[in-house]
């Protein structure tokens, strides 16, 4: 029997937290909550969500091993409903195609399981939670927008080239730096970008494995080798398709961590190298207005679907057979694994080549 009060008052003992005055809301609001679909290159971003079900819930387990405490609890039925759901379908060199409509998701039996390092000291802002979904074909459903236009919803637009505007050409990178100057108040940058660039961590998930990946100290080739495909403004949206001809990741100590049910993740580390050719990086941003391009979005397009790459021998040593499985589903699905890579990996190297060598908003 899992007695709850206990827990309660372990949280208490060891974090900032306090003591709840009664049962969670039945009915819980968030503002806007993004979906990432990589593989298919689609976001949905629920907006006014209300969330149900947070009452009806069992601890499945707690413990603590190695310094870490574990709780997992698991939801009978969480309900999702966004009365104003858009999806947007990100295109290499173009703005996205978005659609609006509600939308919902009800899931069964949905585990989360937190992990919290430190146990005499937890600061809930930095533990992992770990989501699995044992119904793999959760009930949902999308309005008509989404689902009576579905053949031809994203379907081309005969007039997109006759409705571009070039505020230059794609030759002229002064034009371009000095449109970027005068529309958002940032400082023209000639470059180089940092050759390497050495950010001192990228957390990479690859959800569809259950992993992610830390680069360290990943030092970062290939920034200052680029070409602008396409500059273009359509429906006040501008867009930007930036080709790097070779970007190399090399990582001195690169964390591969698998995540699991009820258990701590399992850890492993050693160098990895990466090389991605051809690498396309669209900047979307609707509101030239705003210093910071708080809204800009940047799509990756990994041409090579089958990059050269290296993972150091201590990755694989890692003996638990669900590990083994993990990696052996990350590089089978290479693919798949790439564009999850991408969410987080693209934004940040476009920014860097942005800042460096277009136009620097730091200072704004």
């Amino acid at each position: 029997m899992i007695d709850i009060k206990c827990i309660q008052q372990y949280f208490v003992q060891n974090s900032q937290c306090t003591l709840p005055s009664g049962p969670a809301p039945d009915s819980y609001r968030v503002k806007s909550v993004p979906m990432y679909i990589p593989h298919v290159n689609v976001t949905f971003i629920l907006t006014d969500v209300d969330i149900k079900g947070f009452n009806d819930f069992k601890i499945a387990d707690v413990n603590k091993k190695t310094n870490t405490v574990l709780l997992e609890v698991e939801f009978r039925r969480l309900w999702i409903y966004s009365p104003r759901t858009i999806i947007s379908y990100h295109r290499k060199g173009k703005e996205p195609l978005d659609l609006i409509d509600y939308a919902f998701i009800e899931y069964l039996n949905l585990s989360l399981t937190l992990t919290a390092p430190q146990i005499n000291n937890i600061d809930m802002s930095k533990n992992h939670i770990y989501t699995y979904v044992s119904d793999s074909n959760p009930k949902t459903g999308l309005g008509p927008i989404f689902t009576d236009n579905k053949d031809h919803a994203f379907a081309r637009n005969p007039h997109y080239e006759q409705s571009i505007v070039r505020p230059c050409s794609i030759h002229d990178v002064n034009c371009i730096r000095g449109f970027f100057a005068y529309n958002t108040q940032c400082s023209i940058a000639e470059g180089p970008a940092p050759d390497p660039f050495v950010p001192d961590k990228i957390f990479l998930p690859t959800p569809h494995a259950n992993l992610t990946f830390t680069l360290n100290n990943p030092q970062i080739k290939g920034l200052n080798n680029w070409k602008i495909k396409d500059i273009n403004k359509i429906t006040g949206v501008l867009v930007m398709e930036v080709v790097f001809d070779s970007i190399v990741v090399h990582t001195p100590k690169c964390i591969v961590t698998y995540y699991r049910r009820g258990k701590e993740p399992l850890q492993t580390a050693d160098y990895t190298e990466i090389d991605y050719k051809g690498l396309s990086m669209t900047l979307t941003i609707p509101d030239l207005k705003d210093p910071q391009l708080s809204e800009a979005h940047v799509f990756t397009y990994v041409p090579d679907s089958k990059p050269v790459y290296v993972l150091g021998p201590d990755i694989y040593k890692m003996k638990d057979p669900e590990f083994q499985r993990a990696i052996f589903v990350a590089e089978s699905k290479v693919e798949i694994s790439l564009v999850e890579l991408f969410v987080s990996q693209g934004p940040i190297l476009f920014s860097k080549f942005f800042q460096s060598s277009i136009c620097d908003t730091a200072h704004y």
